[in-house]
């Protein structure tokens, strides 16, 4: 299991690998789980089997050309951050923060109190932003602040991450 950020889980994966151990699975942290940030530098070969959970799409992959909120995305990218690396997955989650902070603002109107805005921030039920993979949503609550409860478990085949099986419940 691969607990750590991209550029030290690329070079896990390329020690593992380089160190002749095959293990039969391999975990990453949804975090690192990305093909440009970390499965290239660590080598596509070398991070085959790989995998992780996910809640957001991973604008590297070629099954994210044509759908309409990756090109929304590319595109806000482009006109505001153009020097921005778009298959980054800071670039993504930056996007998806950007979002809840709006979300949470428009929920609290004109009253724009700590009290009023945790409130809002800690009563999401079934939001979904764009950018987030198809069938999650957010949901928490003034005792539980993790709005992420479901996500995909997916593997790297060489070339993109594939589904496996149905959204797993992280609760």
């Amino acid at each position: 299991m691969y607990f750590t950020l991209a550029r030290a889980g690329a070079q896990a994966i390329r020690k593992v690998y380089d160190m002749g151990w095959r293990p039969q699975q391999q975990y990453m942290t949804y975090v690192a789980a990305f093909i440009k940030s970390t499965f290239e530098p660590a080598g596509l070969d070398k991070s085959t089997g790989v995998m992780s959970l996910a809640y957001v799409k991973d604008t590297a992959q070629s099954t994210w050309d044509k759908d309409a909120e990756t090109i929304e995305f590319k595109e806000f990218m482009k006109k505001y951050v153009p020097n921005e690396d778009v298959t980054s997955g800071i670039a993504v989650g930056g996007y998806l923060s950007a979002q809840a902070i709006e979300y949470v603002l428009r929920q609290a109107g004109d009253n724009l109190t700590r009290e009023n805005v945790l409130r809002q921030a800690t009563s999401l039920k079934n939001v979904r932003f764009k950018m987030m993979l198809p069938g999650l949503t957010l949901n928490n609550s003034s005792t539980n602040y993790s709005p992420y409860s479901k996500f995909q478990l997916l593997r790297f085949n060489g070339k993109e991450m594939e589904q496996i099986g149905e959204i797993m419940s992280g609760k």
